[in-house]
């Protein structure tokens, strides 16, 4: 860089020099002109130097200009490629810390037994009829919504919570008219009903916008179900039950809350406004993985551990009993 710089002064000077040697070879070529032919009036000579002088910042113009130009486009291809470079740095330190923390969990265990029906539009409609079953003797349930936005490959993933043993069902979205479609719709209808009470991690409005199309989500049915955000709820309950240390400069006396001074290692979060991912909760709380075997069966049942953990009121010593 400090190289294009000198040469960028180099040319300046020629520049300049060539602006002189116009000049002076300008007003000589007047002089003999007007020593020679005494009628070379003194406006003709004014003109060829202004002429000269225009020429040669034009040059120095358009040579500036091109050397700038690729120094521009230099320097930002060096950027360009240091950011690259830092970002790759930032993400493989991400993955090696994450790779560490996941090595040292053990594998999740829900707190009941479960059984495991996948729904797609080649499943038989009698194996949708006897979830509608099911659905009807159960009051509570907890939803998750999976897919790929871009590939259009969505997913709802439902836990109907009985008192023995968990009934988890993956339905896969689609628009086709099948036989077991209406099946889908009348099980969807049955679980979203005013009586029955929805467990999610977040906000589930903002995860129907993809859904609409499909016919299957009733979304103003949905709005008179009692949702349940159990993502608010575990904050509230984590950070009253894992205080911070008694030497960290983020305690105060009256309130417990996250925040930039804390150096808990078991307070992951720094902002009172950041939201726990369903990863983080069950791994600080449990000190398990649900992702341990690469598939995320196990999201809808970690919710429900944890709301089973906040509506029992459990102490940090019975999470890891």
């Amino acid at each position: 860089f400090k190289t294009k710089m000198i040469n960028q002064s180099f040319y300046s000077y020629l520049l300049s020099i060539l602006h002189l040697l116009l000049i002076i070879h300008s007003t000589c070529s007047n002089d003999e002109l007007t020593t020679s032919l005494k009628s070379e009036s003194t406006r003709t000579h004014w003109i060829n130097m202004i002429f000269g002088s225009l020429v040669s910042m034009l040059i120095g113009i358009l040579i500036s200009s091109y050397i700038n130009h690729y120094q521009l486009r230099d320097i930002k291809i060096t950027f360009q490629s240091s950011k690259e470079e830092l970002l790759n740095m930032y993400s493989r330190d991400i993955e090696s810390r994450k790779s560490k923390e996941v090595k040292g969990l053990s594998n999740f265990i829900p707190l009941t037994p479960y059984k495991y029906v996948y729904i797609d539009e080649t499943t038989s409609p009698i194996i949708a009829e006897d979830l509608i079953i099911q659905a009807k003797r159960t009051k509570k349930f907890t939803i998750v919504f999976h897919g790929d936005i871009l590939s259009k490959e969505l997913f709802i993933e439902i836990e109907l919570i009985q008192k023995f043993q968990s009934i988890i069902t993956r339905i896969e979205i689609f628009k086709n008219s099948t036989p077991v479609y209406d099946r889908i719709k009348q099980l969807l209808s049955v679980i979203i009903d005013a009586s029955n009470t929805i467990q999610t991690w977040g906000d589930i409005n903002k995860n129907l916008f993809h859904y609409k199309d499909y016919g299957f989500f009733i979304y103003d049915k949905l709005q008179t179900v009692r949702l349940i955000d159990i993502r608010q709820d575990f904050k509230l309950w984590y950070n009253a039950t894992f205080s911070h240390s008694t030497n960290c400069g983020q305690i105060i006396d009256f309130i417990d809350i996250d925040g930039p001074l804390c150096s808990c290692s078991h307070r992951p979060y720094k902002s009172s406004t950041d939201t726990w991912s369903l990863w983080k909760a069950i791994s600080y709380t449990f000190d398990e993985n649900i992702y341990k075997t690469n598939s995320n069966i196990h999201e809808c049942l970690a919710i429900t551990k944890i709301s089973k953990v906040i509506e029992e009121k459990w102490t940090g010593k019975q999470t890891l009993d």
